[in-house]
C-alpha cells in the first residue's frame, strides 16, 4: 500500500496525532440530544445526563439471587479497566428500544479513549452503507485481513480532516495499541449485512489488537453467532426508582432555566417524581428514553400506554420549538405533524436506512404539504428540518442528510401514520410477523383502539391468527387489560396451540429483557386467571404451573404459583384427605443397589428363575440422599374425586369412576388418570411424584429387600399371594385400600407397592437410562472424583461424557456421583426417545412374572388405562 503523508513523523508527531484523533473522536461521538422544554435543542456531552442503568449477562440464569454479575450496574459489569488483560472479552450490549445502548456505549467509548493505548472508532452501522464503507471492512467477512482493516482506517479517518500513514499503523502494531470498533444498531441493518459483519467481527476477534463493543435491540440479534468464550453479553435493565429520580434530577439540570406554563424546573422535577407513584407513569418511566419524554409533558394524566406518550409529547415539543399560540399556526403544527407521519412511513416501507437526503425529504414535503394554503406551505417548507425531530448527520461529505433524532420516534410517527383509515390494515396484519415492525404495531395497535374502539376485537383477532407473541404484547399495552377478548382468543385454541401459547410466554419471559419479562410477567396474570376459571386439561395447567415453578426465584413468580395453586389451604386439603385416609410413611436417606443383572443361563436349567429385561440392567449404586415421605397406599377415587381437586372430569356432575368396571367405590384406587392428572393433583397438595430411584427404593424397604427380590418365581408368587392383589387373586378389578388395615404392608409399612396398579413416576423413560447411572461406564471416575466430595456428567451428541459444574447450564440429563461411586438421586427429567413416562409396580391383572420390584415399563404421559393409578411423595418444598 502506498505510504500516505510521508515517512518520517516523529514518535512524539504520532503520539499528538493520536490525541487530536481522540479528542476530534470525542466532541463527535459522545454528544447526545436532550429531548428539552425549550428551543434549545444543542447536543450535551453524554456525562451531562448519563445515569448507569444496571445490566445482567443475556442467558437469564435460574439462579438470579446467588449470581454475582446479575443486577449490577452497566460500568461494574464491563470491566473497561481490563483492556490489557488477556482475558479481556468482547462484549455485546443489548435492550429493548430507548432503553438506553447508544447513551452507554458512548460512555464506554469516553471511558475506554483515557487508555493510552486505545484508538476509539464510533461505527453506526446502518450509516456504514451510505458512507459507502460497509464493503470496505464489514462486508469482507471470514476472509477480512489485516489491510482490511488499515484501508477502512485511512478511508475512515480522512472525512474527519486527520491523515493516517503507513507508519502511523505501524506505530500502533509496535507499541501494542488496541483498536475498539464501538458498533452501534447491529439489528438495523439487513440479513445480509448482518451475516457479512459478523463472519468480519468473527475473524477479528480472534486478534489481541482488535476489540469491540456491539450494541443490538433483542430483535434480530442471534446469540449462537456470538460465542460465551469470545464474547460478554449483557441485557440493560430497567430503571428502578433510584435511577429513575436521579435521572430526572440530572436531567432537570442539565436542561436551560426556561419555564413552561409558568413552571420552574424545580417545580417540574418535584411534580414528576411524585408521579412515579402511578403504576401507568411508573411502568413508562422504566424506559430512558420515555422517561424524558415524560420529563417535557404538562400533564400525565391521560396518557395510559407509549403510543400516547409520544404523541402528546411531539405536540408539546413542536408547541415549545415554534410556540405555536395561535390558531393559524396550530394548524401548521397538524401539516407538520401529518408530514412527519406520511415520510416516515414511506421511508420505514422501503427499509432504507434511518438516512434521508435533503433532497428526498424536500421531494416529499413538496408533495405533501397542502397547496391550497401557500402562507402554511411556505412556512412549512422553510421550518420543516429545523423542528427537533430531525438530526443532521455530519459525516464530512458535501450532501446534506438526516435522520430521526431517535429510531423510536420514528416508529412512533410510523405506527401513527399507518393508523390512518386510508392505510389497507391487511397490509399491517401481513407484517406481523417481521421483526422490524414490532415495535411499530405494538404502538399502532392501542393508536387505533382508542379512536376506533369498536375495531378493538378484529383487530386482536387477526393479529392473533398471524403472531401470538406479538398479539399478547399488544395486549399488555391496553389499560385495563382486555380480559374478554383474551378470553375468546385463549378459548379458541386447540390444547395444541395452548401448549404453543405457553412456549411462547416463556420464550418472553426468557428473552433477557425487564420489560419482555414484566410483560409477560402482566400477561401470564391475566392468562392463569382464565386458567383458574375455565381451563380442566392438566397437560395445559401443568405447563403454566412447571414454568412458574423454574422461576419461583422471583417473588413475582412465586406470588402467582403461591395463589394459583392456594398453598395459603394447603394444610386444610392435606387434612380433608387424611380423613379419607391419606397417609404418609417416613422413608429414610440411605444406599441401594438399583436394578438388577440377568440371571445365569446356566441356572435356568435348575430353577424356574424370573426373566430379567435388558432395561433393568445393569444393577447400579444409588444413594437417596434426603429423607421424604409416600403416601401409605394409592391414591382412591374418594381422594381424588371428593376432596375438591379443582381438575377431575365429571359427567353430569358424576364422578365418572361410579361407571367403572375395575375401580368404582369411594375406596378403590384411582384410574384411567394421565400422568399430568396424577402430577397436578400431587402439587396440589404440595407433593409430587417418586422417582423410579425413590420408588424403587421404597418398594425394596429402604435397601432392605425381602421375598419380592428372590430370583426364583414360586418364591416371588409365595409373597404376592399373601401382598398383592394381581391376576391370581384380584378377580380382575382393583382392590379395595381399607382405612387402617395393614395385612398388606412391607416392611417399612407401604401398601400395595407391587400388583394394585401400575403407578406414575416423576421419570422420563430410557431404556438405557441405568448404563448411565453407572459409573463404571465413565473410563474416567477414579481420576475425575479425586479430592473431590461429588461430580456431574452429562452426555454430548456422540454420547461421550462431559464433566459439568451447574445441571440447570445444560439442556439434557445429568448423572451425579459421590465419592464412593454412587449415582445421587437420579431421574431423568428430559424427554427421551420414547417420549413416555415410567410405570412401576405392575397391576391387578398380570401374572406374577413381572411383578417384581425392579420390572420398569411406560406409557405417553397423556395415555389414560384401566391399570395405572399413583401414590405422592412429599419433600417439604412448599
Amino acid at each position: 500500500m502506498p505510504t500516505r503523508g510521508g515517512i518520517n513523523n516523529s514518535e512524539k508527531e504520532i503520539k499528538d496525532k493520536i490525541e487530536t484523533i481522540k479528542s476530534i473522536m470525542i466532541s463527535r461521538f459522545c454528544q447526545v440530544k436532550i429531548i428539552n422544554l425549550t428551543q434549545d435543542y444543542s447536543n450535551r456531552d453524554v456525562d451531562e445526563i448519563f445515569v448507569d442503568l444496571k445490566c445482567e449477562p443475556y442467558r437469564f440464569s435460574l439462579d438470579n439471587k446467588d449470581n454475582s454479575e446479575n443486577d449490577k450496574p452497566c460500568l461494574d459489569c464491563i470491566n473497561y479497566d481490563a483492556i490489557e488483560s488477556a482475558s479481556f472479552k468482547h462484549v455485546v450490549i443489548l435492550g429493548l428500544p430507548g432503553a438506553g445502548k447508544t447513551t452507554l456505549l458512548k460512555k464506554l467509548f469516553k471511558e475506554y479513549s483515557k487508555h493510552v493505548t486505545v484508538i476509539p472508532i464510533y461505527v453506526e452501522l446502518k450509516q456504514e452503507e451510505k458512507r459507502g464503507r460497509f464493503s470496505t471492512l464489514w462486508g469482507c467477512g471470514n476472509e477480512v485481513r489485516t489491510r482490511d482493516v488499515n484501508s477502512y482506517l485511512f478511508r475512515y479517518f480522512e472525512p474527519l480532516g486527520v491523515c493516517i500513514n503507513d507508519e502511523f499503523i505501524e506505530f500502533l502494531n509496535d507499541n501494542k495499541y488496541k483498536i475498539i470498533f464501538f458498533c452501534d444498531g447491529l439489528d438495523e441493518i439487513t440479513q445480509e449485512q448482518y451475516h457479512a459483519y459478523t463472519s468480519t467481527v468473527q475473524s477479528l476477534s480472534y486478534y489481541d489488537s482488535y476489540r469491540f463493543v456491539i450494541s443490538s435491540r433483542h430483535v434480530g440479534f442471534q446469540k449462537s453467532d456470538y460465542s460465551d468464550d469470545k464474547f460478554a453479553l449483557y441485557s440493560l435493565m430497567d430503571f428502578d426508582e433510584t435511577k429513575q429520580k436521579k435521572y430526572i434530577r440530572k436531567y432537570f439540570r442539565t436542561v436551560s432555566a426556561a419555564t413552561l406554563d409558568g413552571e420552574t424546573k424545580s417545580d417540574r422535577e418535584s411534580k414528576l417524581i411524585s408521579l412515579l407513584n402511578t403504576p401507568t407513569i411508573q411502568r413508562m418511566a422504566k424506559s430512558p428514553v420515555l422517561l424524558s419524554l415524560l420529563c417535557v409533558m404538562p400533564s400525565t394524566s391521560d396518557i395510559n400506554n407509549k403510543a400516547q406518550l409520544f404523541k402528546k409529547a411531539i405536540e408539546v415539543l413542536l408547541n415549545g420549538r415554534y410556540n405555536l399560540r395561535n390558531r393559524d399556526l396550530q394548524i401548521y403544527q397538524q401539516y407538520l405533524i401529518d408530514f412527519l407521519k406520511r415520510v416516515a412511513v414511506v421511508f420505514f416501507k422501503l427499509d432504507k436506512a434511518e438516512n434521508f437526503d435533503v433532497s428526498e425529504l424536500r421531494f416529499y414535503a413538496e408533495k405533501i404539504f397542502p397547496n391550497h394554503d401557500p402562507v402554511a406551505r411556505m412556512w412549512l417548507l422553510d421550518n420543516y428540518l429545523s423542528c427537533g425531530l430531525f438530526d443532521k448527520i455530519d459525516d464530512g461529505t458535501r450532501d446534506s442528510t438526516y435522520k430521526f433524532a431517535h429510531r423510536t420516534i420514528w416508529e412512533y410517527l410510523v405506527a401513527d401514520g399507518m393508523s390512518d383509515d386510508s392505510i389497507d390494515k391487511n397490509e399491517i396484519y401481513n407484517r406481523a410477523n417481521m421483526n422490524m415492525w414490532e415495535e411499530p404495531i405494538k404502538m399502532w395497535v392501542p393508536l387505533v383502539v382508542e379512536n376506533r374502539p369498536q375495531q378493538k376485537r378484529i383487530i386482536f383477532e387477526e393479529l392473533w391468527k398471524r403472531n401470538k407473541s406479538l398479539t399478547l404484547n399488544c395486549l399488555s399495552e391496553l389499560v385495563p387489560f382486555p380480559n374478554d377478548i383474551f378470553s375468546e382468543l385463549y378459548g379458541s385454541l386447540s390444547k395444541r396451540d395452548k401448549l404453543r401459547l405457553i412456549a411462547t410466554l416463556r420464550e418472553n419471559y426468557e428473552n433477557p429483557s425487564s420489560d419482555y419479562r414484566k410483560q409477560a410477567i402482566n400477561t401470564i396474570k391475566e392468562t392463569l386467571t382464565l386458567i383458574h376459571n375455565v381451563e380442566r386439561d392438566c397437560e395445559v395447567v401443568y405447563s403454566y404451573i412447571t414454568f412458574l415453578e423454574e422461576y419461583s426465584t422471583e417473588r413475582e413468580f412465586l406470588i402467582l404459583l403461591n395463589e394459583f395453586m392456594d398453598y395459603n389451604h394447603l394444610e386444610e386439603r392435606l387434612s380433608v384427605l387424611h380423613k379419607m385416609g391419606l397417609e404418609f410413611v417416613r422413608i429414610p436417606s440411605g444406599t441401594f443397589v438399583m436394578g438388577r443383572d440377568k440371571n445365569d443361563d446356566d441356572e435356568q436349567t435348575d430353577k424356574k428363575l424370573l426373566i430379567v429385561d435388558e432395561e433393568e440392567s445393569p444393577a447400579h449404586k444409588v444413594r437417596i440422599a434426603s429423607s421424604f415421605e409416600m403416601s401409605k397406599s394409592l391414591i382412591t377415587n374418594q381422594m381424588y374425586y371428593d376432596s375438591g381437586f379443582p381438575y377431575v372430569f365429571k359427567k353430569n356432575d358424576v364422578a365418572v369412576y361410579k361407571s367403572n368396571p375395575y375401580s368404582k367405590s369411594d375406596l378403590q384406587p384411582v384410574n384411567y388418570v394421565t400422568w399430568y392428572e396424577a402430577m397436578m393433583f400431587a402439587k396440589w397438595i404440595g407433593c409430587t411424584l417418586p422417582t423410579e430411584a425413590e420408588w424403587e427404593y421404597a418398594c425394596r424397604n429402604a435397601g432392605n429387600d425381602d421375598e419380592s427380590m428372590s430370583n426364583e418365581i414360586d418364591t416371588l408368587e409365595q409373597y404376592l399371594n399373601e401382598k398383592a392383589c394381581y391376576a391370581s387373586t384380584s378377580s380382575n378389578r382393583t382392590r379395595i385400600i381399607e382405612i387402617g388395615y395393614n395385612k398388606y404392608e412391607n416392611q417399612i409399612g407401604l401398601i400395595d407397592m407391587l400388583g394394585n396398579l401400575r403407578e406414575w413416576c416423576l421419570d422420563w423413560y430410557g431404556d438405557d437410562f441405568y448404563k448411565k447411572c453407572c459409573c463404571d461406564f465413565y473410563e474416567t471416575f477414579n481420576t475425575d472424583i479425586k479430592d473431590k466430595r461429588s461430580i456431574t456428567y452429562c452426555f454430548d451428541v456422540n454420547n461421550n461424557p462431559i464433566i459439568i459444574k451447574d445441571k440447570r447450564a445444560v439442556n439434557t440429563d445429568c448423572f451425579t456421583f459421590d465419592e464412593l461411586g454412587y449415582c445421587v438421586d437420579p431421574c431423568k427429567t428430559f424427554v427421551g426417545d420414547f417420549e413416555s413416562k415410567s410405570l412401576r409396580g405392575g397391576c391387578f391383572d398380570w401374572s406374577v412374572s413381572n411383578l417384581r420390584p425392579t420390572y420398569r415399563n411406560h406409557n405417553p404421559a397423556i395415555n389414560i388405562y384401566k391399570v395405572n393409578g399413583f401414590r405422592v411423595v412429599k419433600k417439604n418444598k412448599y
